[in-house]
């Protein structure tokens, strides 16, 4: 079946205290998005399409660069309206769409490759892990069968689900079709007034679609939002990069 890809990169990330778009900051010489339209190919994901903000002229250039299909959310309204932005240019798609964060530049074509494979137990699947640290993530609700039943974000939850270990990292996979006509149902009774992506397994659960979960590394979906953040990313890549090509850092002096 064929595999689209969804990359979210609207953000404008004022936490990074720079003009440069989020997602155009460099890990290891790459943007970030660049890291994430990789992985993505590796596993097999044609086409991509990369939301952007309407002020964003260098992301747009770097992915169309880079093959990818851009659309842009004319409104910062939520995760949730950006992915269904992307709707259009995937109109009949006859296959799977993985919907991922910009910002994640150590995620691996593994990492997208098991949401894939999660979502053959029950139509949908969430990539999800267990922090050392679940601070202000979104928290991953299961029902008795080990599937999704709601992804409660922070500000929203309450003492009981902020004591939940399972948190949200951000990729999900269904087929296109069943993906874009949730997203294009979300709603915005929340904390932040906005659409939340997370809210789409809910909605599927109740057209009697079952989210699987796909665990990853806490390091794999390392999000960046600022400056220390963007470091510590710098640091675990140049680690990975090492731990693969040893005698090449060896040379270079590192």
């Amino acid at each position: 079946m064929k595999r689209a890809g969804v990359i979210l990169a609207a953000g404008r990330g004022g936490r990074m205290k720079s003009v440069l778009p989020k997602v155009m900051h460099k890990v290891a010489g790459i943007p970030l998005l660049g890291h994430v339209i990789g992985a993505m190919r590796g596993a097999g994901v044609d086409p991509i399409i990369v939301v952007t903000a309407p002020e964003g002229d260098s992301v747009r250039a770097f992915a169309e660069e880079g093959g990818a299909q851009i659309v842009i959310a004319d409104r910062q309204l939520g995760t949730g309206y950006s992915a269904a932005c992307a709707g259009a240019a995937l109109a009949g798609f006859p296959g799977l769409v993985v919907v991922s964060y910009g910002d994640q530049p150590l995620l691996t074509p593994e990492n997208f490759a098991a949401s894939f494979a999660a979502r053959e137990k029950g139509g949908m699947s969430l990539v999800a892990f267990t922090p050392r640290d679940p601070a202000m993530y979104g928290r991953v609700v299961l029902d008795g069968e080990g599937f999704v039943e709601r992804i409660v974000e922070f500000r929203d939850a309450g003492a009981a689900e902020r004591a939940i270990g399972l948190c949200n990292a951000g990729i999900m996979a269904a087929e296109a079709g069943p993906f874009f006509r949730w997203a294009a149902a979300l709603g915005n009774a929340n904390a932040q007034g906005e659409y939340y992506l997370t809210d789409i397994p809910a909605l599927a659960r109740r057209d009697g679609v079952r989210c699987a979960v796909a665990l990853a590394g806490e390091t794999d979906v390392m999000g960046v939002n600022d400056p220390e953040e963007l470091a510590a990313a710098e640091a675990q890549m140049q680690a990975r990069l090492g731990q693969r090509a040893p005698g090449v850092w060896r040379a270079r002096g590192t």
